[in-house]
């Protein structure tokens, strides 16, 4: 068996830079950087402060091809500018999960062809 240092328990889907998802707070829209069904990533703007760890908010995840799914989500870690959040149950949907996986293979071929 291959080794790996992956210790993730969910899938995580990577966007690359034109295809990055936005997540729409009341305090504004947030650039996603990846998604797992449990969890994402998002990108700080220049200049804007960082949230606590352990802080809490709700949003929409505005995804590919018209699909959005409303979220509860807490700060786990803040490096640098990227931010990574749990969700709260339910999270993404694994339907939903597999729709996106197709949506990044089927226009960024390449971004996953040079990962393997």
């Amino acid at each position: 068996m291959a080794r790996t240092d992956e210790r993730r328990w969910h899938y995580r889907i990577p966007y690359p830079e034109r295809a990055v998802l936005s997540f729409e707070t009341s305090a504004g829209a947030l650039r996603v950087l990846d998604i797992s069904e449990t969890g994402m990533r998002y990108q700080l703007a220049a200049g804007e402060a960082a949230p606590e760890p352990d802080s809490e908010f709700s949003g929409v995840l505005k995804l590919h091809e018209g699909r959005a799914v409303d979220l509860r989500v807490v700060v786990a870690r803040v490096d640098g500018r990227n931010v990574s959040c749990r969700l709260f149950p339910p999270g993404v949907p694994l339907n939903v999960m597999f729709a996106e996986q197709r949506f990044v293979l089927r226009r960024y071929p390449l971004l996953f062809r040079a990962a393997s």
